[in-house]
């Protein structure tokens, strides 16, 4: 975790590839996501072919947690495809390959796979895959907690890998500070590219999702507020960082010719 507000120039040059990923400007026509929910499975995998290609392995492609979007949802998404033909499976006794005769999608746009079958729900929300994009990009998680009023401390106790048990930080966590541009709200800054957390005061009494522990499914600012944690914005770090590369690029730009 990291409190300082500072930035060295050294930090401010690690990311020279420019501001934003390769497909940051494509739209919803560019995209199609298939959504499943079968949370008493432990992981569930994509076989497909696309454009009429090759099949992938049946492993190589997982589904993605997507709680954030609907409660024990997972999703797949994938660019430039225009005909996509696929199978689900675990990769051991699961198997849906739509009664034999496959999944097929034909136009762009958010699938859900159910007991209906394959259904198209809508587009694309292009907000939610650019924030997926910014992973490998930016590089901080933000955490704002607006804590009861009787809260003296807090801490967050967090996992930088989801439903890994080994990766969780040994108690009683990252202490959170109350520095003035929080607005009066707990805060802590996490190198990570997604975060599984409970805040707690350190005398026993912690906040969690219903139960269930929150996640933060990419880079980036987020609110903690009851029980939800809201994604509000590129993390400050990250936008510091990247204007720093900017202003760099574009001073050496207008440099003369010798």
């Amino acid at each position: 975790m990291d409190h300082n507000e500072e930035m060295t120039r050294s930090e401010a040059q690690v990311l020279s590839i420019g501001t934003l990923p390769p497909l940051w400007h494509s739209t919803a026509d560019d995209w199609i996501e298939i959504f499943h929910s079968m949370p008493s499975l432990e992981q569930v995998y994509i076989i497909y072919s696309q454009d009429g290609g090759k099949w992938t392995p049946r492993r190589a492609h997982a589904l993605e947690d997507a709680s954030h979007v609907r409660d024990e949802f997972r999703v797949f998404r994938i660019h430039g495809c225009r005909q996509l033909e696929f199978v689900l499976t675990d990769g051991q006794r699961y198997w849906d390959n739509n009664y034999g005769a496959n999944y097929r999608i034909t136009q762009p746009g958010r699938y859900v796979v159910g007991v209906s079958g394959l259904q198209r729900k809508g587009d694309v929300d292009m907000d939610e895959v650019r924030r997926m994009l910014l992973r490998g990009v930016d590089e901080f998680i933000e955490l704002l907690w607006e804590a009861p009023a009787e809260w003296t401390q807090a801490y967050v106790l967090y996992a930088t890998a989801f439903d890994t048990d080994n990766a969780w930080i040994a108690p009683p966590g990252d202490p959170m500070s109350q520095p003035v541009h929080a607005g009066g709200r707990w805060f802590c800054r996490i190198r990570a590219q997604q975060l599984e957390f409970v805040l707690h005061n350190g005398r026993g009494v912690y906040h969690k999702f219903h139960g269930k522990n929150f996640r933060c499914h990419s880079p980036g600012r987020y609110v903690v507020r009851g029980m939800s944690c809201e994604y509000v914005g590129r993390s400050e770090r990250d936008k510091a960082k990247h204007a720093a590369v900017n202003q760099v690029d574009d001073t050496a730009s207008r440099r003369p010719t010798p």
